[in-house]
């Protein structure tokens, strides 16, 4: 098996394999030996453990598949094409073959493998408690399908599943037509961060390609049998479970579809184009077809704003200078869908459906509230390509089309086309030096590693344009670049509008809603897709773009985007290309691979001795390695002389443990210190002593270095009462048993972001050493106030140094960070929010203060933006890396940090360089650079103000900062460190899980 692995792994072909097993048989291994001697003999093997897939011919024309009643057919009964081809004599080789992959057998090995089967059950045990949507559990959407169908909720393990489909052309040629189908099933029973790892999506189906699949649905009979087969229920058998509880019913039910716009319509029969081409509005949606753009266009969105709004009748003359009456169109969904089929008249189907989908024939597919889900990876991409062009503007020729069009909407009168075929320089346009200033600032841009394509790479060699971005880059323009790249001089109207547009498609990507987000964005889009249609001409509103007003309602009811999006679709069809070794038939390579991948998959669980090409991801309380990204280094070794700050760091750690608490009490109790202005000299003896302290986190109420003998005194008393409530590693760190050896480290990989420090990432063009944190500070207003209000700020900086620090019984990693000057009020502000949603920082002055030091697990990463029209300001852009595990968090009381750990301490697991890497609940999908970690993100919007009238008065959405957010993420920086979990690997082979963190 694990030469069938390397097989797939290197691309081997199957005469190269049957050669090598051979050779080993005969030349290497004894005569006696069992090992096959071809290929052929391997697959049967592999059927053997039930790794196989059935085949069924097809009509090449697409008419039939030789599938139930048709099975024995030698001829097309449509088309009369003969089943096989006839220029073969020797053997029957079909025109057409579909492949299918069974699932009852897959979810049979799933619930016989006890580590993966224990995850069926995920989506009940991990919901979140507090509101916020996390997963696809927390939807409306999920409690309205347990309410329709009770014996779903009653038995957590029947699987909800989702049907995704795509196609990909599997040479990587771009000058072939060749189309391929996959069809994908995703189980949302598992967690979010493992339904689409590729040990875990299914694939069931690979529909042939060359040329444009006429019928889609003749290839699905064969899965919708199969759903319909699990929807009545089959007989599982869950080792996970106590023995009387390990035989149930199992069902499955197929709750929506994942397609882009082409896929949607091919798969499903509606339309995505033309004169009804949105799938959730229906017939009812106001459009218009324009004979000069040659196209139709979705401009008219005030029929979505309530009925009383004064756009629709007072304000009529900002729009068009016609009355709007008609009622925001009903939700489509496949009930409505049904019975609009069933009045149809003659062979003509409904406006907007092309035919009555196969999904149909599932018992329950009437009663979905959703089937089908909008593509919101083309969305934003196609979004921010069309604003660009707009931005950028157009030729001579498409210009005066488009002037002309505004004649004919009647709307723009003074961008109207003159006589003359002249006209007036458009408000959405840039001028050629607001055009030059916006590719200044993106050629300046430094983005993090792995965040995106580096953007001045990109440009012509006359910098005057800029492509071959991908979705994922024009993702990070539009939420990232855009806003901040806008230059002053430009429309302030138009600026407004693209502000509150990249605003909105950076919540949409959100990873956790909130309900009041939720309800503002519902309240607000119909309002932002007006002010779009006031300040672009008609030729914006595509049907791409007319999604964007039904994303804010498909959230509501299915949840966040992250885990329903034709994302994962997409980089699942890159692992499925990598298949193909044999071009004459890729539909034969790529299931023949996926078949072994899966085998070497199950085969895991049982040999676990076997290093194979994917480790088991599902252990996850198993360190994984991470292939091509694990960093190595032993580090510099240095001597920390001053004394000083070695008491900094050594006091630091002793401010954040909890265990320090319950002494800080017995002391302050002991030495009388209830007085508030004792308690502010007690702790101001050390830092300095200003209403602005940077991280004031330190100053926790536990005086200086002359309690530590005192702490000393009482630790040693309680060693000698022989009480256990002082553990040998908090007695050794009182004491201070130090090293006194420290090690300096140029980079590491924490929570999911590649740090560097300031010296190393000058040298590159990425930006590694952005380092932002949280703490908590007592702001005064005066140094005589003696009520100081504790507040949370949120703090900017540079990397300079990372510091591993001895303590003999364990270490810990330090950030030396150098913070930028954070001065809120007054003339001499360093800090601004700008109208983009964005903090504005001085980058030319720092903070000068005896206090760098925090810890990588209280860091978020940055990057900055410069503003090269304020120089020495830029605009700070605080992001979550791709693949962030999110979870709620129950509250629990925080245990002890310096508990005693059974485990030897960890060691760094590095070699020969100069980087560390730190385990912070994360994983790392191999394939994709993806990682995931039990967190929550950070920007996301709070606090939004909306008028009365649903105007958009105040859009100025606050970044999120301070303690607010951070108590909603379950993490609080003034914590033990055993909640930050901010293990390191020391120098060892050896994976040692968070939980025998020390911290």
């Amino acid at each position: 098996m694990l030469l069938l692995n390397l097989k797939v792994t290197h691309g081997l072909t199957n005469t190269c394999f049957t050669d090598i097993l051979r050779l080993l048989a005969n030349k290497i291994l004894p005569k006696d030996n069992k090992l096959p001697h071809s290929h052929r003999e391997v697959s049967s093997i592999m059927k053997d453990i039930g790794m196989e897939y059935k085949t069924y011919d097809a009509c090449p024309n697409d008419h039939i598949l030789y599938y139930g009643e048709n099975a024995n057919l030698q001829q097309c009964p449509v088309c009369h094409t003969n089943r096989y081809r006839q220029d073969q004599v020797s053997k029957k080789v079909p025109y057409k073959v579909l492949r299918h992959i069974p699932l009852k057998p897959r979810f049979e090995r799933m619930f016989k493998c006890k580590e993966l089967a224990k995850y069926m059950d995920y989506h009940a045990q991990g919901r979140s408690q507090d509101g916020v949507m996390r997963m696809v559990a927390d939807s409306k959407y999920w409690k309205d399908i347990e309410e329709k169908w009770p014996h779903l909720r009653n038995e957590p393990r029947n699987a909800r599943i989702s049907l995704a489909m795509d196609g990909v052309n599997p040479f990587g040629d771009l000058r072939t037509t060749y189309s391929v189908w996959p069809v994908l099933i995703i189980n949302n029973n598992l967690p979010p961060w493992m339904a689409m790892k590729k040990e875990h999506a299914m694939l069931t189906l690979i529909i042939p390609g060359k040329y444009q699949v006429k019928d889609m649905d003749v290839y699905m009979e064969p899965l919708i049998d199969e759903l319909r087969e699990l929807w009545d229920g089959v007989n599982m058998y869950d080792v996970s479970r106590p023995v009387n509880d390990r035989n149930f019913l199992f069902h499955a039910i197929l709750i929506w579809t994942i397609h882009d716009a082409p896929g949607l319509s091919i798969c499903c029969g509606l339309q995505t184009k033309g004169k009804h081409g949105c799938p959730s509005c229906g017939p009812k949606l106001l459009h218009r077809q324009s004979k000069d753009l040659n196209k139709t266009v979705y401009d008219e969105y005030r029929q979505f704003l309530p009925q009383n709004h004064r756009y629709r009748v007072r304000d009529k003359h900002k729009f068009n200078g016609k009355e709007v009456e008609m009622r925001k169109p009903i939700k489509m969904n496949p009930a409505r869908w049904k019975a609009m089929y069933d009045k149809k008249e003659g062979t003509c189907f409904p406006l907007g459906m092309k035919r009555l989908s196969i999904f149909y024939k599932l018992e329950y597919y009437e009663n979905l509230p959703i089937a089908h889900l909008l593509d919101t990876m083309h969305i934003g991409k196609n979004v921010a390509e069309c604003l660009w062009k707009h931005l950028n503007g157009t030729n001579l020729e498409a210009q005066i089309k488009l002037r002309k069009d505004l004649r004919v909407a009647n709307i723009m009168p003074n961008m109207w086309l003159h006589e003359d075929n002249s006209y007036v320089h458009a408000p959405w346009n840039f001028t050629s030096n607001e055009k030059e200033n916006i590719i200044s600032t993106m050629k300046n841009i430094r983005f993090p590693s792995g965040f995106g394509a580096t953007l001045k790479n990109l440009f012509t060699r006359d910098g005057s344009e800029f492509s071959g971005l991908k979705t994922h880059d024009w993702h990070n323009w539009i939420k990232y670049v855009l806003p901040a790249a806008i230059p002053s001089t430009f429309d302030h109207d138009v600026t407004l509008t693209i502000y509150k547009l990249c605003k909105y498609l950076r919540w949409v990507s959100s990873k956790e809603i909130h309900q009041d987000e939720l309800k503002y964005w519902k309240r607000n889009v119909s309002l932002l897709m007006c002010d779009i249609q006031m300040c672009f001409p008609p030729s914006f509103f595509n049907s791409q773009e007319h999604y964007l007003v039904h994303l804010v309602e498909e959230i509501e009811q299915c949840g966040p985007i992250h885990i329903r999006t034709m994302w994962l679709v997409e980089r699942y069809m890159k692992v499925l290309k990598q298949f193909v070794r044999q071009k004459a038939r890729p539909e034969g390579s790529i299931v023949e691979g996926y078949m072994v991948f899966q085998a070497m998959v199950h085969l895991s669980e049982y040999l676990p001795q076997l290093h194979i090409e994917a480790p088991r991801l599902w252990n996850y309380n198993q360190s994984q390695s991470f292939e091509g990204e694990k960093l190595k280094g032993e580090g510099t070794s240095k001597r920390i002389k001053d004394a000083k700050e070695w008491e900094t760091l050594h006091l630091y750690v002793a401010y954040n443990s909890d265990f320090m608490l319950e002494w800080m009490e017995k002391y302050a109790e002991q030495k009388k210190l209830e007085d508030e202005n004792a308690w502010t000299n007690i702790y101001n003896r050390y830092g300095e002593n200003t209403n602005r302290g940077l991280p004031a986190s330190h100053k926790r109420k536990w005086p200086d270095r002359c309690s530590w003998n005192w702490l000393k005194t009482n630790i040693e008393n309680e060693e000698t009462k022989g009480q256990d409530r002082v553990t040998q590693q908090q007695l050794n760190f009182i004491k201070g048993s130090i090293n006194g050896e420290v090690r300096y480290y140029k980079r590491m990989w924490n929570f999911g972001h590649h740090y560097r420090i300031r010296k190393v990432d000058e040298k590159r063009q990425t930006y590694d050493c952005g380092v932002s944190a949280s703490f908590e500070v007592e702001c005064r207003s005066h140094a005589n106030d003696r009520q100081p209000i504790t507040s949370t700020l949120r703090y900017y900086g540079v990397l300079e140094d990372i510091i591993e620090l001895d303590f003999m019984s364990f270490k810990k990693v330090f950030f030396r960070v150098e913070w930028y000057k954070l001065i809120e009020v007054g003339e001499e502000k360093t800090i601004l929010l700008h109208n983009n949603g964005f903090h504005m920082i001085n980058t030319s002055r720092f903070e000068a203060t005896s206090e760098p030091y925090v810890f990588p697990s209280q860091c978020d990463q940055i990057f900055l933006i410069p503003n090269l029209e304020q120089p020495g300001w830029s605009f700070v852009i605080d992001y979550d890396p791709r693949g962030r595990r999110v979870t709620f968090v129950p509250d629990v009381e925080d245990h002890d940090l310096l508990e005693d750990a059974e485990v030897p301490p960890e060691e760094i697991d590095g070699q020969d360089g100069d980087d560390v890497i730190v385990n912070d609940a994360y994983d790392q999908d191999e394939d994709h650079d993806e990682f995931t970690e039990v967190s929550e993100g950070h920007d996301q919007p709070h606090g939004h103000q909306v008028h009365e009238d649903d105007e958009f008065i105040d859009f100025n959405l606050p970044v999120v900062e301070g303690g607010e957010d951070y108590e909603s993420d379950g993490i609080n920086l003034f914590v033990d460190l055993g909640s930050i979990n901010d293990g390191v690997f020391l120098p060892s082979d050896e994976e040692i899980s968070c939980e025998d963190d020390i911290f």
